[in-house]
């Protein structure tokens, strides 16, 4: 039986190997990819890459480690989708691992569960390569480390080894040469976790403390960049309300809560509705005082009021509050509602979505993609407690199987008309170089559904230029 249920979870991964290539094989290039496509063609050696990337630390941001994987992807394309593919696979592995979904169904839901976020937040995490590269990798990286670090959630004392040690220092280090919020979250979960570990255990545990280490170390060398000394004095693209004192904070949250609460929380039914459904399952199944009806009652009044914010015209403030007035009440009720290692593990994930995303308020400007930790954190509490409340149906593997598909299929359709248009975009440049001419007209791609982060850019002058980008003007006509 066992080896059956093996020989399926090895098919499984590999189908879903398979599939997920095809599906990013068909996502176009958009927005800064051109700009990466165009400097990825003038990379010959390793040497050519680590002097660019040094350069942009220098002077662009400390990115060390998503800057590597996007300029390498850069004007490679199998690679660039090998290496999709065979992250977000095992982002879907180590999210079935810590959320203790380990049947092949839970794989399957987890897979379809990872790609269904608001369109946004989709477009810029997964077709956007140069969004992937930074947002996607630290997270497998967070999730490697709790998986690693599991037997603290069950109260149990980690099995010290110097291979676990190292995993976790090259892990806690590697993640926070991405994105700056990550690296701040990553910070709290090894911090957190070390110090729950040392009071409850009275003894300091050397591999949470080499994970600690490598995440000080990894943000070290993030924020020794001397960019963001530009970034802190409110300069350059991007900008910290700290540079205003109190008033810029104040300032920056106001202006970036509405972007961060709504793809925290309030544009993610998947989260917020599974969430308060499973909790209301473990409410049902235990005798309750007045006050967890209360607290229940509260709970479903936020849920039942998060999906009508626009209807409603909430103001940021309001909807800030009602997001976190959510998250507070989510945490109350896993504290109330569950036990032992599942109260940890709900609580840990979703304070750790809530630390991924609160920094956010306070550097301008942001996106959806900012919100990509948070989202599977969460998702990563909501598939805690549905592995722990013993809904296990008979035709769960083939539900599963369905909807992962139906994901799969759905985004791969969506997106080939934008790749064959792209593709027939680039032909007709390459043509027009071949006759020398200086402005080519091309039809726009027609995204109408919002699918693509910045299409029909003039930044694919960066990949379509004769001897500098720009000499070679491209307009796009509308059909």
């Amino acid at each position: 039986m066992k080896r059956e249920t093996d020989r399926l979870r090895v098919f499984t991964m590999l189908a879903l190997a398979a599939a997920l290539f095809a599906l990013f094989r068909t996502f176009p290039l958009s927005g800064d990819d051109w700009f990466r496509e165009g400097l990825g063609a003038s990379l010959h050696s390793v040497g050519d890459l680590a002097c660019v990337v040094a350069e942009k630390w220098r002077t662009t941001n400390g990115r060390i480690l998503g800057n590597i994987l996007a300029y390498s992807a850069g004007s490679r394309p199998i690679l660039r989708d090998l290496l999709r593919a065979l992250i977000t696979l095992v982002l879907i592995a180590l999210l079935a691992r810590v959320s203790k979904l380990t049947s092949t169904a839970g794989l399957l839901l987890c897979a379809a569960a990872v790609f269904t976020l608001p369109r946004e937040l989709f477009r810029e995490a997964y077709p956007w390569a140069a969004g992937y590269f930074n947002y996607v990798p630290p997270v497998a990286c967070l999730l490697a480390a709790l998986a690693l670090t599991d037997a603290v959630f069950a109260g149990k004392a980690l099995r010290e080894s110097a291979p676990r040690c190292l995993a976790l220092f090259a892990l806690g280090f590697a993640s926070q040469l991405f994105v700056e919020n990550v690296t701040l979250c990553t910070l709290c979960a090894a911090g957190l976790m070390t110090l729950w570990y040392l009071l409850r255990e009275r003894k300091l545990s050397p591999s949470l403390l080499c994970w600690l280490l490598g995440a000080l170390g990894g943000a070290a060398l993030l924020f020794a960049s001397p960019s963001y000394a530009v970034i802190l004095h409110g300069g350059g693209m991007y900008h910290a309300g700290v540079s205003g004192g109190l008033a810029g904070l104040l300032a920056s949250a106001q202006k970036n809560s509405a972007t961060v609460f709504r793809f925290l929380l309030a544009d993610c039914p998947v989260l917020y509705v599974s969430v308060a459904a499973l909790l209301t399952l473990f409410f049902a199944r235990g005798r309750r005082r007045a006050a967890d009806i209360s607290l229940l009652a509260a709970l479903l009044s936020c849920t039942a009021a998060l999906p009508l914010h626009t209807l409603l015209r909430l103001s940021n403030g309001a909807l800030a509050a009602l997001c976190l007035a959510w998250f507070l009440l989510a945490i109350l009720g896993t504290l109330c509602w569950t036990a032992g290692a599942l109260r940890a593990r709900g609580c840990f994930f979703l304070l750790l979505s809530l630390s991924a995303a609160l920094p956010l308020l306070f550097v301008s400007p942001v996106g959806p993609r900012c919100l990509y930790a948070s989202y599977l954190l969460t998702l990563a509490a909501a598939f805690s407690l549905l592995a722990e409340s013993d809904l296990k149906p008979d035709f769960a593997l083939p539900l599963c199987a369905g909807l992962c598909a139906a994901v799969l299929v759905f985004y791969t359709l969506s997106y080939l008309p934008l790749r064959r248009a792209v593709a027939a975009q680039e032909t007709l440049l390459r043509e027009a170089m071949l006759r020398g001419e200086r402005t080519v007209r091309v039809p726009a791609c027609g995204d109408t559904s919002g699918l693509l982060w910045e299409p029909d850019t003039p930044k694919m002058e960066y990949a379509y230029f004769y001897i500098t980008p720009g000499d070679l003007s491209i307009e796009f006509e509308t059909r």
